[in-house]
Order: C-alpha cells, then structure tokens, then sequence
C-alpha cells in the first residue's frame, strides 16, 4: 500500500488538555499524543473528535506551545478515539 502522508510521523507521547472550538461550556478534554509530524499530530481520547471540529491544544506545562488543529479523521478504538490532526 502506498504510503499517502507527506510528512514523516515521529513518535510522540505526551500528555495534553483540548477545548473544541465553539464549544461554549468551556470544557477540556484530556487526550495522549502517538504521533507528531511538522504539520500534523495523531491523539487518542476518551472523548468522541468528529472530522472537521476544530480544537485548541491548552498549554500544560509539557513544553509543547498552544497549537490549533483540524480533525482530519477520527475513529473509535475501543472505548477510545483516535484522531489524525492538521495543525495550523
């Protein structure tokens, strides 16, 4: 199968907090980053992402900035969600 991704993924754990964006309650969600690539990041959370929601990365104190991010995709795992993220 032909690798589509034009980036190199790098492997990346890191523990983060999001908001989705327009989302008026003010709530976080928890999420563990798998992958990292200049230009996209793969999460899993306990959370249900849908394509296209638009989120913001809150910063923890885990060194990584404030970032923003496209759901590209998303699927269940489990009880869980994995997501494909475009950041901008």
């Amino acid at each position: 199968m032909k690798e589509l991704r034009k980036e190199e993924r790098i492997p990346h754990n890191v523990c983060l907090q999001y908001s989705i964006y327009g989302d008026l309650s003010g709530k976080t969600y928890n999420c563990v980053t798998i992958d990292i690539s200049n230009r996209g990041l793969g999460i899993i959370s306990s959370y249900p992402i849908e394509f296209g929601q638009f989120i913001e990365f809150e910063d923890t104190g885990n060194n990584v900035p404030t970032l923003n991010a496209v759901v590209q995709w998303s699927a269940p795992v489990g009880v869980n969600y994995r997501a494909g993220l475009f950041l901008f």
